[in-house]
Protein backbone atom coordinates (compact mmCIF):
# COMPACT_ATOMS: atom_id res chain seq x y z
CA UNK A 1 0.00 0.00 0.00
CA UNK A 2 1.21 3.46 -0.88
CA UNK A 3 1.63 5.51 2.32
CA UNK A 4 2.83 8.72 0.76
CA UNK A 5 -0.56 10.26 1.66
CA UNK A 6 0.56 10.40 5.33
CA UNK A 7 2.79 13.39 4.53
CA UNK A 8 0.14 15.25 2.55
CA UNK A 9 -1.84 18.19 4.02
CA UNK A 10 -5.03 17.08 5.79
CA UNK A 11 -7.29 19.12 3.52
CA UNK A 12 -6.16 17.36 0.31
CA UNK A 13 -8.16 14.63 -1.35
CA UNK A 14 -5.10 12.35 -1.34
CA UNK A 15 -4.96 12.47 2.44
CA UNK A 16 -8.70 11.79 2.82
CA UNK A 17 -8.50 8.84 0.43
CA UNK A 18 -5.49 7.54 2.31
CA UNK A 19 -7.38 7.68 5.62
CA UNK A 20 -10.22 5.68 4.06
CA UNK A 21 -7.75 3.09 2.75
CA UNK A 22 -6.12 2.88 6.18
CA UNK A 23 -9.44 2.30 7.94
CA UNK A 24 -10.42 -0.30 5.36
CA UNK A 25 -7.11 -2.08 5.96
CA UNK A 26 -7.55 -1.90 9.75
CA UNK A 27 -11.12 -3.20 9.64
CA UNK A 28 -10.13 -6.13 7.42
CA UNK A 29 -7.47 -7.19 9.93
CA UNK A 30 -9.43 -6.43 13.12
CA UNK A 31 -12.93 -7.04 14.40
CA UNK A 32 -15.08 -4.32 12.87
CA UNK A 33 -17.39 -4.35 15.91
CA UNK A 34 -14.53 -3.50 18.28
CA UNK A 35 -12.59 -0.28 18.84
CA UNK A 36 -9.23 0.11 17.12
CA UNK A 37 -6.10 2.02 18.12
CA UNK A 38 -6.17 5.66 17.10
CA UNK A 39 -2.86 6.63 15.39
CA UNK A 40 -3.60 10.36 15.29
CA UNK A 41 -1.04 12.83 16.58
CA UNK A 42 -3.10 13.51 19.66
CA UNK A 43 -3.74 9.91 20.74
CA UNK A 44 -0.52 8.28 19.51
CA UNK A 45 -1.91 4.70 19.75
CA UNK A 46 -2.73 5.24 23.42
CA UNK A 47 -6.52 5.29 23.02
CA UNK A 48 -9.04 3.14 21.18
CA UNK A 49 -12.20 4.26 19.39
CA UNK A 50 -14.65 2.99 16.84
CA UNK A 51 -13.48 3.45 13.20
CA UNK A 52 -15.76 6.43 12.56
CA UNK A 53 -14.26 8.27 15.58
CA UNK A 54 -10.73 7.36 14.40
CA UNK A 55 -11.61 8.87 11.02
CA UNK A 56 -12.63 12.14 12.68
CA UNK A 57 -9.37 12.23 14.68
CA UNK A 58 -7.20 11.55 11.65
CA UNK A 59 -8.88 14.31 9.67
CA UNK A 60 -8.78 16.78 12.59
CA UNK A 61 -5.33 16.11 14.06
CA UNK A 62 -3.44 14.22 11.35
CA UNK A 63 -1.73 10.84 11.54
CA UNK A 64 1.49 10.24 13.50
CA UNK A 65 4.34 10.55 11.01
CA UNK A 66 6.40 7.88 12.76
CA UNK A 67 3.69 5.24 12.37
CA UNK A 68 4.98 3.93 9.04
CA UNK A 69 4.40 0.25 9.85
CA UNK A 70 0.82 -0.34 10.99
CA UNK A 71 1.61 -3.20 13.36
CA UNK A 72 -1.20 -2.26 15.78
CA UNK A 73 -3.66 -2.69 12.90
CA UNK A 74 -2.53 -6.05 11.57
CA UNK A 75 0.55 -5.25 9.48
CA UNK A 76 3.68 -7.28 10.16
CA UNK A 77 7.14 -5.73 10.20
CA UNK A 78 8.35 -8.04 7.44
CA UNK A 79 5.16 -7.72 5.38
CA UNK A 80 5.19 -3.97 4.76
CA UNK A 81 4.34 -3.62 1.08
CA UNK A 82 4.55 0.14 0.65
CA UNK A 83 8.21 -0.04 -0.40
CA UNK A 84 9.11 -0.33 -4.02
CA UNK A 85 10.72 -3.63 -4.99
CA UNK A 86 14.18 -2.16 -5.38
CA UNK A 87 13.95 -0.31 -2.10
CA UNK A 88 12.76 -3.44 -0.33
CA UNK A 89 15.67 -5.47 -1.70
CA UNK A 90 18.00 -2.68 -0.65
CA UNK A 91 16.61 -2.76 2.90
CA UNK A 92 17.07 -6.53 3.07
CA UNK A 93 20.73 -6.11 2.17
CA UNK A 94 21.09 -3.38 4.79
CA UNK A 95 19.53 -5.53 7.51
CA UNK A 96 21.91 -8.34 6.66
CA UNK A 97 24.94 -6.05 6.68
CA UNK A 98 24.05 -4.09 9.82
CA UNK A 99 24.05 -7.08 12.13
CA UNK A 100 20.33 -7.37 12.90
CA UNK A 101 19.82 -3.85 14.25
CA UNK A 102 16.04 -4.15 13.84
CA UNK A 103 16.09 -7.30 15.96
CA UNK A 104 18.08 -5.46 18.61
CA UNK A 105 15.48 -2.68 18.66
CA UNK A 106 12.73 -5.20 19.34
CA UNK A 107 14.83 -6.64 22.17
CA UNK A 108 15.16 -3.18 23.70
CA UNK A 109 11.48 -2.32 23.10
CA UNK A 110 9.73 -5.70 23.56
CA UNK A 111 6.36 -4.00 24.15
CA UNK A 112 6.30 -3.04 20.44
CA UNK A 113 6.76 -6.58 19.14
CA UNK A 114 4.06 -7.22 16.52
CA UNK A 115 3.19 -10.55 18.16
CA UNK A 116 2.48 -8.78 21.46
CA UNK A 117 0.52 -5.80 20.16
CA UNK A 118 -1.11 -7.55 17.21
CA UNK A 119 -4.72 -6.64 16.61
CA UNK A 120 -7.05 -4.85 18.98
CA UNK A 121 -8.28 -5.63 22.50
CA UNK A 122 -9.79 -8.89 23.57
CA UNK A 123 -13.45 -9.42 22.68
CA UNK A 124 -15.73 -8.35 25.47
CA UNK A 125 -13.33 -5.81 26.93
CA UNK A 126 -14.72 -2.35 27.57
CA UNK A 127 -13.35 0.37 25.26
CA UNK A 128 -12.00 2.43 28.16
CA UNK A 129 -10.45 -0.62 29.80
CA UNK A 130 -9.03 -1.67 26.44
CA UNK A 131 -7.46 1.75 26.08
CA UNK A 132 -5.76 1.33 29.46
CA UNK A 133 -4.50 -2.12 28.51
CA UNK A 134 -3.22 -0.86 25.20
CA UNK A 135 -1.50 2.07 26.92
CA UNK A 136 0.17 -0.22 29.41
CA UNK A 137 1.38 -2.55 26.70
CA UNK A 138 2.72 0.12 24.41
CA UNK A 139 4.00 2.73 26.87
CA UNK A 140 3.71 6.47 26.62
CA UNK A 141 3.46 8.42 23.39
CA UNK A 142 7.02 9.64 23.86
CA UNK A 143 8.35 6.09 24.03
CA UNK A 144 6.26 5.14 20.99
CA UNK A 145 7.85 7.95 18.98
CA UNK A 146 11.34 6.88 20.12
CA UNK A 147 10.73 3.38 18.86
CA UNK A 148 9.38 4.43 15.48
CA UNK A 149 12.10 7.01 14.92
CA UNK A 150 14.79 4.43 15.62
CA UNK A 151 12.98 1.80 13.59
CA UNK A 152 12.97 4.22 10.68
CA UNK A 153 16.70 4.86 11.14
CA UNK A 154 17.29 1.09 11.29
CA UNK A 155 15.38 0.44 8.04
CA UNK A 156 16.46 3.28 5.78
CA UNK A 157 19.97 3.36 4.25
CA UNK A 158 22.49 5.82 5.64
CA UNK A 159 22.46 7.58 2.28
CA UNK A 160 21.01 6.84 -1.12
CA UNK A 161 22.78 3.85 -2.63
CA UNK A 162 24.33 2.64 0.65
CA UNK A 163 23.82 -1.12 1.03
CA UNK A 164 25.88 -1.78 4.15
CA UNK A 165 24.66 0.49 6.90
CA UNK A 166 21.74 2.51 8.16
CA UNK A 167 21.99 5.61 10.33
CA UNK A 168 21.18 3.50 13.39
CA UNK A 169 23.74 0.77 12.67
CA UNK A 170 26.47 3.30 11.83
CA UNK A 171 26.02 5.20 15.11
CA UNK A 172 25.88 1.99 17.15
CA UNK A 173 29.05 0.64 15.51
CA UNK A 174 30.97 3.89 16.02
CA UNK A 175 29.84 4.15 19.64
CA UNK A 176 30.93 0.55 20.20
CA UNK A 177 34.38 1.42 18.84
CA UNK A 178 34.57 4.41 21.19
CA UNK A 179 33.77 2.24 24.21
CA UNK A 180 36.07 -0.66 23.28
CA UNK A 181 38.95 1.61 22.26
CA UNK A 182 38.59 4.04 25.16
CA UNK A 183 38.38 7.05 22.83
CA UNK A 184 38.07 10.39 24.59
CA UNK A 185 35.11 12.64 23.87
CA UNK A 186 37.33 15.10 21.99
CA UNK A 187 38.82 12.40 19.74
CA UNK A 188 35.39 10.89 19.09
CA UNK A 189 34.04 14.33 18.15
CA UNK A 190 36.86 14.75 15.63
CA UNK A 191 36.07 11.29 14.25
CA UNK A 192 32.40 12.22 13.81
CA UNK A 193 33.36 15.48 12.12
CA UNK A 194 35.52 13.51 9.67
CA UNK A 195 32.70 11.00 9.01
CA UNK A 196 30.34 13.89 8.25
CA UNK A 197 32.84 15.20 5.70
CA UNK A 198 32.76 11.82 3.94
CA UNK A 199 28.95 11.60 3.82
CA UNK A 200 26.96 13.20 0.99
CA UNK A 201 25.34 16.59 1.69
CA UNK A 202 22.00 16.47 3.45
CA UNK A 203 22.66 13.29 5.45
CA UNK A 204 21.54 13.62 9.08
CA UNK A 205 24.32 12.27 11.31
CA UNK A 206 25.63 13.29 14.78
CA UNK A 207 28.35 15.91 14.56
CA UNK A 208 29.80 15.56 18.07
CA UNK A 209 29.96 13.24 21.05
CA UNK A 210 27.13 14.97 22.88
CA UNK A 211 24.63 14.37 20.06
CA UNK A 212 25.78 10.78 19.56
CA UNK A 213 25.44 10.07 23.30
CA UNK A 214 22.01 11.68 23.33
CA UNK A 215 20.98 9.42 20.44
CA UNK A 216 22.30 6.30 22.19
CA UNK A 217 20.54 7.26 25.43
CA UNK A 218 17.23 6.89 23.58
CA UNK A 219 17.82 3.13 23.75
CA UNK A 220 17.45 3.32 27.52
CA UNK A 221 20.68 1.38 28.12
CA UNK A 222 21.82 3.66 30.93
CA UNK A 223 22.39 2.82 34.58
CA UNK A 224 21.13 3.92 37.97
CA UNK A 225 23.65 5.22 40.47
CA UNK A 226 22.88 4.18 44.06
CA UNK A 227 24.84 5.76 46.91
CA UNK A 228 26.09 3.56 49.73
CA UNK A 229 27.32 4.32 53.24
CA UNK A 230 31.14 4.80 53.30
CA UNK A 231 31.30 1.96 55.85
CA UNK A 232 29.03 -0.34 53.83
CA UNK A 233 26.19 -0.29 56.37
CA UNK A 234 23.25 0.53 54.11
CA UNK A 235 22.14 1.81 50.70
CA UNK A 236 20.66 5.26 50.27
CA UNK A 237 17.88 3.78 48.16
CA UNK A 238 14.08 3.74 47.95
CA UNK A 239 12.70 5.04 51.28
CA UNK A 240 16.22 5.99 52.42
CA UNK A 241 17.17 7.84 49.25
CA UNK A 242 16.79 11.33 50.77
CA UNK A 243 18.70 10.60 53.98
CA UNK A 244 21.92 12.55 54.49
CA UNK A 245 23.56 10.28 57.08
CA UNK A 246 23.69 6.52 57.64
CA UNK A 247 21.05 5.20 60.05
CA UNK A 248 23.53 2.61 61.39
CA UNK A 249 26.83 4.45 61.92
CA UNK A 250 25.85 8.08 61.37
CA UNK A 251 28.38 8.65 58.57
CA UNK A 252 27.55 11.20 55.89
CA UNK A 253 26.75 9.80 52.47
CA UNK A 254 28.70 12.63 50.83
CA UNK A 255 32.44 12.37 50.32
CA UNK A 256 34.32 14.92 52.40
CA UNK A 257 36.89 16.57 50.13
CA UNK A 258 39.63 18.79 51.49
CA UNK A 259 40.33 22.03 49.69
CA UNK A 260 43.78 22.98 48.46
CA UNK A 261 43.92 25.68 51.16
CA UNK A 262 43.23 23.13 53.90
CA UNK A 263 46.03 20.91 52.60
CA UNK A 264 48.50 23.75 52.29
CA UNK A 265 47.83 24.89 55.86
CA UNK A 266 48.81 21.48 57.21
CA UNK A 267 52.42 22.03 56.22
CA UNK A 268 55.08 19.32 56.56
CA UNK A 269 54.70 16.89 59.44
CA UNK A 270 57.64 15.78 61.57
CA UNK A 271 56.20 12.44 62.69
CA UNK A 272 58.89 10.44 60.89
CA UNK A 273 56.61 9.30 58.06
CA UNK A 274 58.00 10.06 54.59
CA UNK A 275 54.99 11.59 52.77
CA UNK A 276 57.03 13.76 50.42
CA UNK A 277 60.69 13.79 49.47
CA UNK A 278 60.96 17.32 50.87
CA UNK A 279 61.25 15.81 54.37
CA UNK A 280 63.90 13.32 53.27
CA UNK A 281 67.60 13.50 54.14
CA UNK A 282 68.77 14.10 50.55
CA UNK A 283 66.46 17.12 50.17
CA UNK A 284 67.52 18.63 53.50
CA UNK A 285 71.21 18.08 52.74
CA UNK A 286 70.87 19.83 49.38
CA UNK A 287 69.11 22.79 51.03
CA UNK A 288 71.94 23.19 53.53
CA UNK A 289 74.57 23.20 50.76
CA UNK A 290 72.70 25.47 48.30
CA UNK A 291 70.69 27.86 50.43
CA UNK A 292 70.50 30.44 47.61
CA UNK A 293 68.66 27.91 45.41
CA UNK A 294 66.48 26.63 48.25
CA UNK A 295 65.45 30.15 49.29
CA UNK A 296 63.49 30.75 46.07
CA UNK A 297 60.37 28.51 45.95
CA UNK A 298 60.06 29.08 42.17
CA UNK A 299 63.17 26.97 41.51
CA UNK A 300 62.32 23.49 40.29
CA UNK A 301 63.64 20.18 41.60
CA UNK A 302 63.60 17.26 39.18
CA UNK A 303 64.01 13.51 39.22
CA UNK A 304 65.10 11.54 36.13
CA UNK A 305 63.62 8.14 35.38
CA UNK A 306 64.82 5.94 32.51
CA UNK A 307 64.54 2.29 31.55
CA UNK A 308 64.31 0.23 28.39
CA UNK A 309 61.38 -1.80 27.06
CA UNK A 310 60.50 -3.79 23.97
CA UNK A 311 57.75 -1.92 22.09
CA UNK A 312 56.80 -5.00 20.04
CA UNK A 313 55.86 -7.22 22.98
CA UNK A 314 58.06 -10.06 21.72
CA UNK A 315 60.93 -10.84 24.07
CA UNK A 316 62.80 -12.76 21.37
CA UNK A 317 63.44 -9.48 19.54
CA UNK A 318 66.39 -7.49 20.83
CA UNK A 319 64.92 -4.11 19.83
CA UNK A 320 65.06 -1.65 22.73
CA UNK A 321 63.51 1.75 23.38
CA UNK A 322 64.54 4.06 26.23
CA UNK A 323 62.08 6.76 27.34
CA UNK A 324 63.70 9.35 29.60
CA UNK A 325 61.19 11.04 31.92
CA UNK A 326 61.58 14.07 34.17
CA UNK A 327 59.43 14.33 37.30
CA UNK A 328 58.93 17.75 39.03
CA UNK A 329 58.86 17.57 42.84
CA UNK A 330 57.71 21.12 43.58
CA UNK A 331 54.14 19.86 43.47
CA UNK A 332 52.24 18.38 46.44
CA UNK A 333 52.46 14.59 46.79
CA UNK A 334 49.00 13.98 45.31
CA UNK A 335 50.05 15.75 42.09
CA UNK A 336 53.76 15.16 41.47
CA UNK A 337 53.32 11.49 40.50
CA UNK A 338 50.34 12.07 38.19
CA UNK A 339 50.92 11.15 34.55
CA UNK A 340 49.96 14.67 33.49
CA UNK A 341 52.94 16.01 35.48
CA UNK A 342 55.55 13.82 33.78
CA UNK A 343 57.79 15.35 31.11
CA UNK A 344 59.03 13.10 28.32
CA UNK A 345 62.41 14.64 27.56
CA UNK A 346 64.01 11.97 25.33
CA UNK A 347 63.19 8.78 23.45
CA UNK A 348 66.18 6.63 22.54
CA UNK A 349 65.14 3.95 20.01
CA UNK A 350 67.51 1.38 18.60
CA UNK A 351 67.98 -2.23 17.56
CA UNK A 352 69.68 -2.87 20.92
CA UNK A 353 70.26 -1.19 24.26
CA UNK A 354 72.75 1.74 24.28
CA UNK A 355 74.19 0.20 27.45
CA UNK A 356 77.29 2.07 28.71
CA UNK A 357 77.11 4.54 25.80
CA UNK A 358 73.81 5.96 27.00
CA UNK A 359 75.65 9.13 28.09
CA UNK A 360 76.14 9.93 24.39
CA UNK A 361 72.38 9.95 23.84
CA UNK A 362 71.75 11.91 27.04
CA UNK A 363 74.10 14.71 25.99
CA UNK A 364 71.33 17.13 24.77
CA UNK A 365 69.41 16.69 28.01
CA UNK A 366 72.52 17.13 30.18
CA UNK A 367 73.33 20.34 28.32
CA UNK A 368 69.87 21.77 29.04
CA UNK A 369 70.02 20.72 32.70
CA UNK A 370 73.39 22.44 33.12
CA UNK A 371 72.00 25.63 31.61
CA UNK A 372 68.97 25.51 33.93
CA UNK A 373 71.26 25.04 36.95
CA UNK A 374 73.90 27.62 36.13
CA UNK A 375 71.97 30.32 34.25
CA UNK A 376 68.25 29.57 34.47
CA UNK A 377 65.50 30.35 31.98
CA UNK A 378 63.17 33.37 31.74
CA UNK A 379 59.71 32.23 32.82
CA UNK A 380 56.35 33.99 33.03
CA UNK A 381 54.62 34.03 36.43
CA UNK A 382 50.89 33.93 35.76
CA UNK A 383 50.07 35.16 39.31
CA UNK A 384 52.31 38.20 39.47
CA UNK A 385 52.24 38.59 35.67
CA UNK A 386 55.97 39.16 35.63
CA UNK A 387 58.98 37.46 34.10
CA UNK A 388 61.42 35.77 36.50
CA UNK A 389 64.51 33.58 36.11
CA UNK A 390 63.69 29.98 36.94
CA UNK A 391 66.46 27.54 37.83
CA UNK A 392 66.28 23.77 38.07
CA UNK A 393 68.31 21.02 39.68
CA UNK A 394 68.40 17.28 39.03
CA UNK A 395 68.09 15.73 42.48
CA UNK A 396 68.41 12.03 41.62
CA UNK A 397 67.66 9.27 39.10
CA UNK A 398 65.08 6.50 39.43
CA UNK A 399 66.03 3.16 37.85
CA UNK A 400 66.29 -0.54 38.41
CA UNK A 401 69.80 -1.90 38.97
CA UNK A 402 70.74 -2.73 35.32
CA UNK A 403 69.67 0.75 34.15
CA UNK A 404 71.38 2.28 37.19
CA UNK A 405 74.59 0.54 36.16
CA UNK A 406 74.38 2.00 32.63
CA UNK A 407 73.60 5.55 33.81
CA UNK A 408 76.40 5.52 36.38
CA UNK A 409 78.90 4.26 33.81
Amino acid sequence: MDKSWMKKPRHTQEYVDGVNDFLKFACENCDTDSPICCPCRRCGLRKMFMPNMVYDHLISYGISQGYTIWHAHGERIGEASYHATDAQNNNEQINEGSGGMTTMLHDVFPMFDPEIVEGGPEIGVDAGEAGVQNENRQGSSKRVNKFYNMLKDADEPLYEGCTKHTKFSAIVRLWNMKCLGGLSNNIFTKLLEFVNELLPPGVSFPKNTYKAKKYMNELGLGYEKILVCPNGCMLFWKDNENLEICMVCGASKWKQKESMDDRSRKGRSNDGVLRHLAVGMAWKTFDSQHDDFAFDPCNVRLGLSADDFNPFGNMSISYSTWPVMLVPYNLPPWMCMKRSSFMLSLIIPGPSSPSMNIDVYLEPLISELKELWEVGAPTYDVCSKEIFTMRAVLMWTINDFPAYGDLSG
